[in-house]
């Protein structure tokens, strides 16, 4: 073999041997419970007067400004990529939180905010990057029985490496009428939730599968093992921290984000900035029951870091770090 040869064939296998980390991008997905981000108006068919100036809760354009600023804040510090929300009230609230963050950053998010049949006027939420993800079918509201938020369904695709995406943004049904009488309602929501992902395993090739969410339940609780029994194939990322949600004296591990391509051993972290917290080292709210507290959530935000595409998923070491 001649020299030319030699060097073309090097070069070629040198390609072949590249291309699947040329091909990789890193994600950093994230997850957050925003705490009733209302606007100040009366929403038609909708439970939502005492977020309004008049209302219970005083909600008036100073009080909006603030949380915002606070929902921006933690957007552009967490810098995600992907970043689903819950109990968001429609997509104005939301293009005020990707205009806010554009001020702060200069950074430019989409946003998608589809209206369920919630009867407070909450909803599930996605703000994305658009140099890293572009949506190749519209976005649907997928009904889930006894929950009338249903789950927010995403299909897109990640620019860099050209795959396709799969994002179901939940919002289970909370406790607030006990947990055991409300739990079979989060337990047909992971059968509801199962059963759209094995449609897309049914029909594509190796899907990458996003879930994420606030379930409000625990992982050893029915509906979170129902739900990893059923879809055996995604990864429940463990928790870097006590929990999520802070209830009567104890840490409860809500918020949720499970993949089928981030390696397991990936921590699910917590955003734990001190201006999210109280001076106890609590969530600092917008609200305690009508009382203003004026802080940013009663959750704290998680978030995923991983990569996809190329030879990625199999490579734990390559997670960004802060």
């Amino acid at each position: 073999m001649t020299r030319g040869k030699n060097i073309r064939m090097l070069t070629l296998l040198c390609l072949l041997v590249a291309a699947p980390f040329c091909a990789a991008q890193s994600l950093r997905i994230a997850f957050y419970n925003v705490e009733n981000a209302f606007d100040t108006l009366r929403s038609p068919g909708k439970d939502d007067a005492e977020f309004t100036p008049q209302g219970e809760k005083r909600w008036d354009t100073r009080r909006y400004r603030t949380k915002i600023d606070h929902l921006a804040q933690v957007a552009a510090d967490l810098s995600a990529d992907l970043l689903a929300l819950a109990e968001v009230e429609n997509a104005e609230v939301l293009a005020d939180i990707a205009q806010r963050v554009r001020e702060m950053t200069g950074e430019g998010y989409l946003g998608i905010c589809l209206e369920s049949g919630d009867r407070r006027g909450i909803h599930p939420a996605l703000l994305y990057r658009r140099e890293v993800f572009s949506l190749t079918a519209p976005a649907e509201i997928l009904p889930v029985p006894h929950n009338e938020r249903g789950i927010l369904y995403v299909k897109g695709a990640v620019l860099a490496s050209g795959d396709t995406l799969h994002l179901f943004i939940n919002h289970w049904t909370s406790r607030y009428m006990g947990q055991k009488a409300t739990e079979g309602a989060r337990i047909a929501a992971a059968q509801r939730l199962a059963q759209a992902v094995d449609s897309i395993s049914g029909c594509s090739e190796s899907p990458r599968i996003v879930l994420l969410g606030d379930l409000n339940d625990t992982p050893d609780e029915k509906s979170i093992v129902r739900l990893t029994a059923l879809l055996p194939e995604l990864r429940r990322h463990p928790p870097s921290g006590a929990g999520t949600y802070y209830y009567r004296g104890e840490w409860l591990s809500f918020d949720y984000i499970f993949t089928n391509f981030v390696p397991k051993a990936a921590l699910l972290r917590l955003w734990t900035k001190p201006y999210l917290l109280t001076p106890e080292g609590m969530p600092w709210r917008t609200f305690s029951g009508p009382i203003y507290r004026g802080g940013y959530s009663d959750h704290l935000p998680v978030y995923l870091d991983g990569w996809i595409g190329g030879l990625s998923t199999k490579n734990p070491s390559t997670h960004r770090s802060l």
